[in-house]
């Protein structure tokens, strides 16, 4: 006994799948964007202007005006993004942040954390950002 079982109309059910799944994706990439946005508005006002006034020839920038992000990453299946400085100052911020005492200089700069501080003040309102988002992706899907 022969029987033979014809399904018409799969290949639209796997392309709308698909579709659903791109879409998701992308709507998940969006709130993670939006989200590291509030701890890079912290970042900035968290960081220090210093106590001199700005000389143009050796500190042309402010560090405040280097803060970026990047777009969303997967590393080892997980998304992340990247918040912190340019390179013309991330080496400067790198040793206000964790100090130089360690080194054995007893007139070392002092650690600030001024990162970590940053994130702690804000982690709160990242998670909100981030429940939010989502809660409203799933909207368009669930009725």
């Amino acid at each position: 006994m022969e029987m033979s079982l014809d399904i018409k109309g799969i290949d639209t059910v796997i392309k709308k799948l698909t579709d659903v799944s791109t879409t998701v994706d992308r709507g998940i990439n969006t709130v993670l964007r939006d989200s590291s946005e509030v701890y890079v508005d912290a970042l900035r006002h968290n960081t220090p202007l210093g106590r001199k006034p700005l000389d143009k020839k050796k500190y042309p920038v402010r560090a405040r005006e280097h803060v970026v992000r990047s777009n969303v990453i997967r590393n080892d299946g997980e998304r992340i993004v990247r918040v912190g400085y340019t390179s013309k100052v991330a080496w400067y911020m790198w040793f206000l942040e964790k100090g130089t005492y360690s080194k054995g200089n007893p007139k070392g700069i002092a650690p600030r954390h001024q990162t970590e501080r940053a994130f702690e003040d804000v982690k709160d309102d990242i998670a909100n950002v981030q429940e939010n988002g989502l809660k409203n992706l799933l909207k368009r899907y669930v009725s």
